[in-house]
């Protein structure tokens, strides 16, 4: 038996599954797990039902990579009420909080608490940036677990030209430990955002 999943050679599914053949005998020790050199004699005399088998297959997602996934928190208009500024980007707003923003960006703190122009607006546009690629980075800056090899360029992107320390160092701590990208790209990344500890385990 295969598992088949329709996807792009962009796209990744990571599972782990089980098959059980369910005896006629549900109580049956034997066959609870599928075997795939089985014999038919035993197959036939203890799991056929009039003809038919009956298959349970379980399947446990590990990781999709390449495919949209359900936002971890929200910023839209439901958080109206706890937010004083909007970012927008394209046709999408973000409603967020300007000191928590600032408190973890030079950049956001310059731009909401400066003399710019911005500062006194309830609504600023951002440009060279994605709604997409803008939801990964403030789900990581509003504590979310976000990171991971489909979205970690995407967030270090933006923590680098928001000048981010809490975004670019939870994604070198997922480069370290749990990122199954291979080692040239890890050690690319490494130099383009001066991840210093990464390049160490990159290098050793």
């Amino acid at each position: 038996m295969f598992l088949h999943t329709n996807q792009t050679e962009n796209q990744e599914i990571h599972v782990v599954s089980n098959t059980r053949i369910v005896p006629k005998n549900k109580e049956f020790p034997d066959l609870g797990t599928f075997r795939s050199n089985i014999d038919w004699k035993t197959l036939e005399n203890e799991c056929l039902n009039n003809g038919n088998l009956e298959v349970e297959i379980h399947v446990k997602i590990r990781k999709m990579i390449g495919f949209p996934r359900e936002e971890l928190r929200s910023f839209g208009e439901d958080m109206k009420q706890f937010s004083d500024v909007i970012l927008k980007v394209e046709n999408r707003k973000f409603y967020v909080s300007k000191l928590y923003l600032s408190s973890h960006s030079p950049y956001f703190a310059t731009l909401f608490l400066g003399q710019f122009q911005e500062s006194g607006k309830s609504e600023i546009e951002l440009k060279d940036v994605s709604p997409e690629d803008m939801q990964f980075f403030l789900e990581v800056i509003y504590a979310e677990d976000a990171v991971d090899d489909s979205t970690v360029e995407k967030i270090l992107r933006i923590a680098d030209m928001y000048e981010t320390p809490v975004a670019i160092k939870k994604c070198e701590k997922y480069l370290i430990n749990e990122s199954k990208m291979e080692l040239r790209k890890k050690l690319e990344l490494a130099e383009k955002y001066r991840l210093e500890e990464l390049k160490k385990e990159c290098i050793k």
